[in-house]
């Protein structure tokens, strides 16, 4: 009898041990602080039965999360990505952003603030920007930055002046940007959806009055994928109106589409700089709504 409550104890103590360390390897690497923000670090991989982050989530350094197959994970406040932090989003699960503040990005820069750099390989994101801000980029007065979507299924819309993926509403010049600034869709399906006044892949409102030495301020880059772009509130378009948008580019925008299945509508495509279009599948399918450049 005493030998079997010994190994009673002995199988408990392991037990305890063993539910310690489970424990300390799934602690969520995030940090809550008093200013109604969230940051988080290294790799979070989103629980089985899904996640809210209450907060507005501040990346910090190198970021990756891993969306798991069958949850969601709630971030209402949006995702700030600024300065050297990056962020890579993995995984076949889903990714809910829907109640920003105004002038926040759904995913990218506060007030004044461009997004830095962003990679989406996969799962299903579905992203609102605040108003004046973009759903994906540059808050209120705030570029794009560096957009790489892979795959998964993207749909971004910007709040009022913000474009889905792109710059937020410009009132001023901001410098806070890269030489390798774009959006890159390599592969995956989009569907990006501008503000008022503001395009789905490309410029916020209003047209940027950048200092560029008569260069773009970022390009559009599609090479594969299905691409599905809007302009809202858009009758027409030119580049010397002085509102609306193209639903893919802008006056600060260089255009280059080599594959993929690509629609821009209302607006269609518009560049100061350069359109180049090289489809190299004869099954990929298009559809532009007018094709402006100055």
């Amino acid at each position: 009898m005493k030998l079997l409550r010994n190994n009673y104890k002995k199988a408990v103590s392991v037990l305890l041990s063993a539910a310690l360390i489970m424990a300390l390897f799934t602690i969520v690497p995030f940090t809550a602080n008093a200013a109604d923000t969230t940051e988080i670090s290294g790799t979070y991989t989103v629980p089985e039965n899904g996640y809210t982050f209450n907060n507005r989530v501040v990346c910090d350094g190198d970021v990756t999360i891993v969306l798991t197959e069958g949850a969601t994970l709630n971030i209402p406040k949006g995702i700030n990505l600024t300065g050297d932090a990056s962020l890579t989003i993995n995984g076949n699960g889903s990714l809910m952003i829907n109640d920003v503040d105004d002038n926040n990005a759904g995913i990218g820069g506060d007030e004044d603030k461009s997004l830095s750099s962003l990679t989406i390989n996969g799962g299903t994101i579905n992203v609102n920007g605040g108003a004046n801000a973009a759903g994906i980029g540059g808050g209120k007065n705030g570029f794009v930055g560096k957009v790489t979507i892979n795959g998964g299924n993207v749909t971004a819309n910007g709040g009022d002046g913000g474009a889905g993926i792109g710059t937020g509403y410009l009132e001023e010049s901001n410098d806070d940007q890269n030489d390798d600034d774009g959006v890159y869709i390599n592969g995956g399906s989009v569907f990006a959806t501008g503000g008022e006044d503001g395009a789905g892949i490309g410029d916020g409102k209003p047209k940027p009055t950048l200092e560029t030495n008569g260069d773009a301020v970022f390009a559009v880059n599609i090479s594969g994928g299905t691409v599905r772009a809007n302009a809202n509130n858009n009758i027409g378009y030119s580049l010397t109106q002085t509102a609306g948008k193209p639903s893919i580019g802008g006056e600060s925008v260089t255009i280059s589409i080599a594959g993929g299945d690509v629609y821009a509508g209302v607006g269609g495509l518009a560049s100061n700089d350069a359109v180049t279009l090289s489809w190299k599948k004869i099954s990929d399918k298009y559809y532009f709504d007018g094709i402006f450049t100055s």
